[in-house]
């Protein structure tokens, strides 16, 4: 009997010790787990931004649109300028897991170096003249939003993201701000601010619910600048929509015109047929420096905002 007694408090003691053991690794696994979550998940990819090579000032891959912008006061006609990434993005992830172990919190935080290209274009026999290539770095900043929806033994499979903040991204030492942003169209009226810095991390978007555009439909642009230090030229930057799977997969990049010079820009794009997945579009201002100064650094700033298409009712 008494050695029964032994065997089942040792067995006790084990049980116990294992499982002080287990709670302790469970919290690391479960960072982990969640961290690969975040970095597996398509809506931190910046890769819409690309441009790839030096582009006319409006293109369209799908398209095949190739048009200048004449009503600005610069001629864009002689000029192709573009982003190309150079070398994959590098992410950190800082996570505030609640108390209960039921929801958490992730700051993404991304770094990707590239080069601007500037191209000037002989008009005449429609060759390259000069090139200038700028090396930049670009850091972004975005908030995901986890949660448990189950329990099962393998917790990977537990967790999801359910909603997300739009994405703040900047060179470095960009003086550039974007203040707001208005999104118009068919059942579509989507409108941002950031009054303070990094507010619009505080803005959240439900992954169920989040805003869709139709296919081959119009939709309106309108988005405030502030540039203490504006280039010669009027407007002293230059702001454009952006959207793209990568450089060669439904890529377009729309040029918003600023007539008054009153840092003020508005314009149109029409959605491709992309099907129901989530999309990324890039409201992207670039200093101008950046591409009619030789010496000027490359400096832009941009908001991304998360959407749909959907091809059916």
């Amino acid at each position: 009997m008494k050695k029964i007694i032994w065997i089942v408090i040792a067995a006790a003691l084990l049980i116990g010790l294992t499982g002080c053991d287990a709670t302790t690794t469970s919290q690391s696994e479960l960072r982990a787990v969640l961290e690969s979550l975040v970095l597996a998940d398509s809506t931190i990819a910046i890769n819409g931004l690309e441009d790839g090579s030096p582009r006319p000032a409006e293109y369209d891959v799908e398209g095949g649109l190739a048009k200048a912008a004449d009503t600005l006061p610069y001629n864009f006609r002689t000029i192709r300028f573009g982003r190309r990434f150079m070398a994959q993005p590098e992410r950190e992830v800082e996570l505030t897991i609640a108390p209960d172990e039921q929801s958490a919190e992730a700051l993404v935080m991304t770094t990707v170096s590239g080069v601007f290209f500037v191209v000037t274009i002989d008009t005449v026999n429609h060759v390259p003249v000069d090139t200038v290539i700028k090396p930049f770095v670009q850091t972004t900043r975005q908030k995901l939003r986890l949660e448990k929806f189950r329990a099962t033994s393998n917790p990977r499979r537990n967790w999801r993201v359910t909603a997300l903040t739009p994405i703040l991204g900047a060179t470095a030492n960009n003086l550039i701000a974007i203040g707001q942003v208005s999104i118009t169209g068919s059942n579509v009226n989507i409108t941002l601010s950031n009054p303070v810095a990094d507010s619009l991390l505080n803005i959240w978007f439900e992954r169920a619910d989040l805003p869709v555009l139709g296919p081959r439909q119009i939709f309106g642009v309108t988005m405030t600048v502030t540039n203490p230090d504006p280039f010669i030229y009027a407007p002293g930057e230059l702001a454009t929509v952006h959207y793209g799977i990568n450089p060669q997969v439904l890529k377009f990049r729309r040029i918003l015109s600023d007539p008054e010079n009153d840092d003020t820009f508005t314009g149109r794009f029409t959605t491709a047929n992309q099907g129901a997945r989530m999309r990324t579009l890039f409201l992207d201002v670039i200093d101008l420096r950046s591409i009619f100064n030789t010496e000027a650094p490359f400096d832009a700033t941009f908001w991304a905002i998360p959407y749909r298409v959907r091809t059916r009712p």
